[in-house]
């Protein structure tokens, strides 16, 4: 998507060709950050969750029906960010700049490294 908007950009604007590659590393950098307060945030109504109901919820969305408000969605995808219960706790993750489902595998993990993973929030007891 970015890289059609770069092909966009007349030859004669020669200024806005060299700082469009910052702009759009701002954007997800923005992004990213905002990922991470959603995943925080989701995960603290599944903490409350938890307390209420002596269990993680099984998916977002028997989280969101006992919010008075709207989950966020992924800024990336533009869609509801993913969410597994695990044996003793959950994963909730969202796609990321290379928007590719990595199944809630981060940075850290085998095989994936820091231009192909999901941005990931564990919470384990």
């Amino acid at each position: 998507e970015i890289k059609n908007l770069q092909e966009g950009i007349p030859p004669y604007a020669v200024l806005t060709r060299l700082l469009f590659p910052v702009f759009a590393r701002a954007t997800e950098k923005r992004d990213h950050a905002i990922t991470q307060l959603d995943l925080f945030e989701i995960a603290l109504a599944a903490e409350a969750y938890r307390a209420e109901h002596g269990d993680w919820p099984f998916d977002l969305q028997q989280l969101q029906d006992t919010l008075e408000y709207d989950l966020p969605q992924d800024p990336f995808a533009q869609a509801p960010y993913r969410y597994r219960k695990e044996k003793s706790g959950f994963v909730a993750w969202g796609v990321g700049k290379d928007m590719d489902d990595d199944g809630g595998h981060g940075p850290d993990d085998p095989v994936y490294d820091w231009d192909n993973h999901d941005i990931v929030w564990r919470v384990a007891r």
